[in-house]
């Protein structure tokens, strides 16, 4: 009698820790995704930054580009257009 109160004592508490640990793979499972989740929206985030960044950085670059384009082009011009112009220069 005791042999089997045993057995059935070790079943019960086999079946617990299973449970438990289909329980706590679950959990982890579901905190694993909710991090990764959160990563790729904190990286996409950056990544969108990053792309605004370099768009204005190269408006700016063509902007400076057209600039010393027409600062050239002044500069081929005579002393006196260019002190006409030196308004519009600024």
């Amino acid at each position: 009698r005791r042999v089997t109160e045993l057995k059935s004592q070790m079943k019960s508490e086999l079946a617990a820790v299973a449970s438990e640990f289909g329980r706590l793979t679950r959990f982890l499972a579901e905190e694993q995704a909710g991090l990764e989740r959160r990563l790729r929206e904190m990286h996409e985030a950056q990544l969108g930054r990053a792309g605004a960044a370099a768009s204005r950085l190269a408006e700016q670059a063509a902007q400076l580009s057209r600039l010393l384009a027409e600062a050239q082009e002044r500069s081929q011009q005579g002393g006196l257009r260019l002190l006409q112009d030196i308004k519009e220069t600024f």
